[in-house]
């Protein structure tokens, strides 16, 4: 980036939207939408092109991108909302793939049952030609409950010899960052970069978010070279991470760290595991079960599970490795609650929870540790991403695709889950710090209360603005020199 051609606008911050007809509509919408939501199509999204009176064989094309979605206008039974900047692309075997362009409305709501309606104007440009496709929603009803998405959609304005379909399932995530329980060697990075430990975050958009020796650098923790694994994540406000550790270890500055304790990547233990146990009527000399998910919520209750089952004395009952718990001593849901939607053959096996992340709307993602198979024959791995309202969110292989694991390996596990979504906004000033050229690059300072930070750039104030790093945990960062910089920078938070 060239030195002098850059002028760093003021932050943005989060603008609220809410009206209480809007609440009251669907108590599942935020209260606050800086530019809108970024969604992210889920893997098992599809694109047809079909020729009803051909006989040609359809082959189904996954698509993959993203799209964002503005509140228009709600009354007391319906909400409608602008889809906008839609960006698909179709993969296509032997093929130039499709890219999918365009922008539409949802209504939705109704008195009695909940319904929907699609409208979509799209371009499909496959290289040779492009349709302009209008398309609407098969069924009325939601499949999945909003915020979530997915929806089957044909064209309006197809033809005998041309007619499009689309499977749209959609998340409101602008990345999804985890931890695998096995290590693996990327084939997209560069040669000589070492392979990913068990303990690395990463991004389900193919790069390393924070390697595990900088999660524990201050700790102290020795030896330096010991493997301890990770087992919990959760996002702080100011970039702080939490996690837990799957062995015990003993740190120079911190002492002895147990793998039932939340920690801080500020080099603190942030709540031992005695104290989240504590709500069950747990004794502080009793034993560490482990901590293998770990979200604190806006009020600070902070939500977890276990590596063991304990019982507990306040309840009277044991608890698995599979219960998703509170540190106020309750029991928020059972393993078989998270599975009920899940038919297996003996519905009482705890499966464990390996991660999880609890939406606002109460729905709840989360990976089991033993996998399963269903009764109607469905295998679910460790490391899919699963939901309570019962499907498969992620697989774990397309969680990995992006970086081409070398080992040959079905399933590679999930430690670690946190969704970055605006559907959770953060609320308070954001702004820069300092600015300071430097020989590797243009290095940024900022303070803020979000989670994590992302640096969008422009050529004009007005937009459009796209991002210039990935999404990070950190309150600063430094952009490369580069021969033609963004002239504007600004700053969002999550």
């Amino acid at each position: 980036m060239k030195k002098g051609r850059i002028l760093v606008l003021a932050a943005l911050a989060a603008a609220s939207l809410a009206t209480a007809p809007f609440l009251r509509a669907d108590p599942n919408l935020p209260d606050s939408n800086p530019p809108g939501w970024t969604y992210s199509v889920l893997p098992d999204a599809t694109f047809l092109d079909d020729c009803p009176i051909c006989g040609r064989p359809s082959i189904l094309e996954p698509v993959s991108g993203t799209f964002r979605v503005r509140l228009l206008g709600t009354d007391p039974l319906f909400v409608t909302l602008a889809l906008e900047d839609i960006d698909l692309v179709a993969s296509r075997p032997g093929g130039e793939d499709r890219h999918i362009h365009g922008s539409g409305t949802l209504r939705f709501g109704g008195e009695v049952v909940v319904r929907q309606d699609w409208l979509l104007q799209l371009d499909v440009d496959d290289g040779a030609t492009k349709t302009h496709a209008l398309f609407t929603n098969n069924v009325p009803v939601p499949e999945r409950a909003f915020p979530m998405m997915a929806v089957a959609l044909t064209q309006t304005n197809g033809t005998f010899t041309k007619l499009f379909h689309l499977e749209l399932p959609a998340a409101p995530f602008a990345d999804l960052w985890f931890s695998t329980r096995l290590g693996f060697t990327p084939a997209t990075l560069p040669k000589g970069t070492e392979p990913f430990a068990d303990g690395d975050v990463l991004s389900i958009d193919g790069h390393a978010v924070r390697r595990y020796p900088e999660m524990l650098q201050e700790f102290g923790f020795m030896p330096l070279v010991a493997d301890h694994g990770l087992d919990a994540l959760d996002l702080l406000p100011a970039g702080e991470l939490a996690f837990s550790v799957r062995t015990d270890g003993f740190g120079e500055q911190s002492g002895p760290v147990l793998n039932g304790d939340l920690l801080s990547d500020h080099g603190s233990v942030l709540r031992s595991g005695a104290d989240l146990l504590a709500g069950f009527g747990v004794k502080a000399d009793g034993p560490d079960v482990g901590l293998d998910g770990a979200q604190t919520l806006s009020g600070g209750e902070i939500l977890f599970s276990t590596q063991s089952p304990f019982v507990s004395p306040s309840l009277n009952e044991m608890l698995g490795d599979g219960d998703l718990l509170s540190n106020h001593g309750r029991v928020v849901s059972a393993n078989a609650d998270l599975l009920a939607l899940f038919p297996r053959k003996d519905p009482t096996v705890d499966q464990g929870l390996g991660a999880f992340h609890v939406w606002p709307s109460g729905e709840v993602w989360f990976a089991v540790e033993r996998g399963f198979q269903t009764t109607g024959g469905v295998v679910v791995a460790a490391g899919d991403v699963l939901s309570d309202a019962g499907y498969v969110v992620v697989r774990n292989h397309d969680l990995l695709r992006r970086f081409s694991p070398l080992e040959d390996v079905a399933d590679f596990g999930i430690d670690a889950l946190a969704p970055i979504s605006d559907w959770e906004a953060i609320q308070g000033p954001l702004q820069f710090t300092g600015v300071t050229a430097r020989s590797a690059g243009l290095h940024l300072e900022w303070k803020g209360p979000g989670r994590v930070f992302q640096l969008l750039g422009a050529d004009d104030p007005a937009g459009p603005w796209t991002p210039v790093a990935p999404i990070v945990p950190d309150l600063a960062a430094t952009l490369p020199w580069t021969d033609s910089p963004p002239r504007f920078l600004r700053l969002r938070q999550w």
